[in-house]
């Protein structure tokens, strides 16, 4: 057939006047349908290579997203827990500040009773011996006042008397004297000791705000003790620089630093 000069109208070719012989044109016609399948037939295996391609593509990123999921969620694991272990360190090192600071203010109360318990020797001494004094002085000066020499005595024995009374009223006064500075002295040395050099070690602001931590200060620790993996990569003391045994070793050298501070 072949398109006439109307729109849309066939005729047919008569065969007699076809410029191509017919066997000729038959075999184009099976070769190019033989073309034309194997086109299809390409186009069908270029379509499930390029489908295969895209479920593999789409597999492969299924499996590095879920690779990446595992490996976010592992990093953040891992971060979480070595954040928890600081801070559950830090929370720990502040209930031993705390201790330590209670147990040097029991010790420092301990030493305020035994200053207390030496210095109360010399006031209870004292009040005994001004006792006495006081009773001493009292019978001396009636003697003074009403004594009396037998009468025909001579006169030195009446000085003698009224001498040795003197002199005794003179010694009983210097020690009731010396017993009241004892006295006060050793209120005012124990008044002194206890305000000024046996005090309380109260922790002052500069104490606490030191043994305080901020959770912001996990931010400013290395990666590698931010993302340390628990027993592979050691202790958390190994990453800070020091060894285990001073890290055990320092609770007691601070204590024994404190004791010390006290003595002194």
């Amino acid at each position: 057939f072949a398109r006439g000069t109307g729109v849309g109208s066939l005729r047919p070719i008569r065969p007699d006047i076809l410029p191509i012989p017919v066997p000729f044109l038959g075999r184009f016609l099976l070769q190019l349908g033989a073309l034309k399948g194997l086109r299809r037939c390409f186009c069908s295996t270029a379509a499930s290579l390029a489908a295969s391609a895209a479920s593999a593509a789409a597999d492969m990123t299924s499996l590095l997203s879920q690779a990446a999921g595992a490996a976010t969620g592992a990093l953040l694991g891992v971060f979480g827990y070595n954040r928890e272990n600081y801070q559950n360190d830090r929370r720990q090192r502040l209930l031993m500040e705390m201790q330590t600071a209670e147990m040097r203010i029991a010790q420092a109360g301990l030493w305020r009773e035994d200053v207390r318990s030496v210095m109360e020797l010399t006031p209870r001494k004292m009040e005994v011996y001004l006792l006495v004094i006081a009773i001493e002085l009292n019978a001396s000066a009636c003697a003074l006042c009403k004594a009396r020499v037998p009468p025909g005595s001579p006169a030195w024995l009446a000085v003698c008397h009224t001498l040795a009374i003197c002199t005794a009223i003179m010694y009983l006064f210097l020690g009731l004297w010396f017993g009241l500075h004892a006295f006060v002295a050793a209120q005012a040395y124990k008044v002194r000791i206890l305000t000024q050099i046996v005090r309380l070690p109260v922790p002052t602001w500069q104490h606490l705000e030191a043994s305080r931590t901020y959770a912001s200060s996990f931010e400013k620790l290395g990666a590698n003790q931010m993302l340390r993996v628990p027993i592979i990569q050691g202790s958390q003391e190994s990453h800070c620089g020091r060894p285990p045994a001073a890290a055990a070793a320092g609770p007691a050298a601070g204590a024994a630093a404190g004791d010390a501070e006290g003595a002194a």
